[in-house]
């Protein structure tokens, strides 16, 4: 009877089975999405488990332990002990004042690497001084001096203080794209890791 009905009225047939195409396409829509929403998640689970792993490692930071340990992880396991050190704080300016010289740098080339590992300018649009200072004194500090030319270009046109240097976009971008060539954000790691165990004694 069902199919005597759709025989005479075909339009009616076409019209479900165009709604049921419809519902599957949705259907695996949802799947897809769920599927790349939980691939997200489980990535951000294991970042965090591997950030609490290296701030244990490292919370009682010893030159024997920056000795044998290889640059990126010792970067990032005193970058990380900073960061939490500076948040978990009452009066946040002023711990961070209590920074050594070499603390601060480190602190604030972990937001470089942080904001700014894949296009250098996001850091600048993220973060504004003391930040961008101890940034940029890390950075001549540590990094190559081609690095550190486009690194400072970007520094003062993002400055609002200075006035003699313009934001342009498409600059920007080319400025984003040299500086990702002449150093990664692994290679800014590696330059951090060997800073902290070169002042050792600065950083404990």
């Amino acid at each position: 009877m069902i199919l005597d009905y759709f025989r005479q009225h075909p339009l009616v047939g076409a019209g479900i089975a165009v709604l049921f195409i419809a519902v599957i396409f949705l259907w695996a829509k949802v799947l897809k999405d769920r599927g790349a929403h939980n691939a997200e998640t489980e990535a951000i689970l294991k970042r965090l488990k591997e950030e609490n792993k290296l701030r244990s490692d490292f919370v009682n930071l010893t030159k024997e332990l920056a000795d044998s340990s290889d640059t990126v992880s010792l970067f990032r396991g005193v970058s990380l002990n900073l960061q939490k050190r500076i948040s978990d704080s009452v009066d946040m300016e002023k711990e961070f004042s209590l920074l050594t010289d070499e603390q601060r740098m480190i602190y604030a080339l972990g937001f470089v690497v942080e904001d700014g590992g894949e296009k250098l300018s996001g850091f600048f649009a993220e973060n504004g001084k003391p930040l961008t200072d101890e940034a940029k004194k890390a950075v001549e500090a540590m990094l190559p001096e081609d690095a550190v030319e486009i690194f400072n270009k970007e520094y003062f046109a993002y400055d609002p203080d200075d006035e003699t240097t313009s934001l342009i976009a498409g600059e920007t971008e080319k400025s984003d794209e040299a500086f990702s060539k002449i150093v990664s954000a692994d290679e800014i790691m590696k330059f951090g890791g060997e800073f902290i165990r070169k002042n050792i004694e600065k950083m404990v």
